[in-house]
């Protein structure tokens, strides 16, 4: 005789029912019926006791019959799409943590953030004279296509720290309205909306090589 899903169904339904009383699966808006369905569906005996303890109504008894057979019980599957959402988060919290910068923003493939920019101007033969111009700006970088040109770690009262990147930069002035005129003339000369190159915002301590590190598996030719 052939043994079909829907008698095991039905001789795991009697053995689940003789485990679990009628009354306590009544308690818990399950029929046997329900829980036939759950079993022909693929859920497990445990599955079906968590269902039947939070399935509370028919209307949400319904909705559970119609979802999708669920994954195999006591699996630990992660989807790569969810591993390589785990790994950006990862990054921009280091991100966040290495820039001196605010809003810090990794979405693949683009970075973004926020910071401060200034830049000195004055006589040329007279750098005791000079003054800045700064600016807060929005700056969105593509990684598809990005560079790294170099990468120096800070010397202190020296040089500071630089990670130079090349590729398709955008600058957003923010505050742009609120510079004096001659200020804003230097800032769009010497701060740029489409700059070939931008060196990204390290706070003094953090490695630039690490951070390199960080963003190389987002670049792509």
């Amino acid at each position: 005789m052939k043994f079909s899903l829907k008698n095991s169904a039905l001789l795991t339904t009697l053995a689940f029912s003789s485990l679990y009383p009628a009354e306590i699966l009544l308690a818990n808006s399950c029929s046997k019926a329900d829980i036939t369905f759950y079993l022909q569906k693929g859920f497990s005996h445990d599955q079906v006791m968590k269902l039947c303890g939070t399935t509370t109504t028919a209307a949400q008894a319904s909705s559970v019959q119609t979802q999708r057979v669920p994954q195999a019980p006591n699996t630990n599957y992660t989807s790569i799409t969810q591993r390589q959402s785990n790994s950006t988060r990862e990054t921009q919290v280091y991100l966040e943590a290495a820039f001196k910068a605010n809003d810090v923003m990794l979405t693949p493939p683009l970075l973004t953030y926020t910071s401060k920019e200034c830049v000195e101007h004055g006589p040329q033969n007279n750098t005791d004279l000079n003054t800045e111009a700064c600016i807060d700006s929005k700056i969105t970088i593509n990684l598809n296509g990005l560079k790294i040109i170099k990468a120096s770690k800070g010397i202190f009262l020296i040089k500071n720290t630089e990670l130079i990147v090349e590729g398709n930069v955008k600058r957003e002035y923010i505050n742009i309205d609120s510079i004096r005129r001659q200020d804003r003339n230097i800032i769009e000369t010497m701060l740029p909306t489409n700059p070939k190159q931008i060196n990204l915002p390290i706070k003094s301590g953090i490695n630039p090589d690490q951070v390199a590190k960080k963003l190389k598996p987002y670049i792509f030719p």
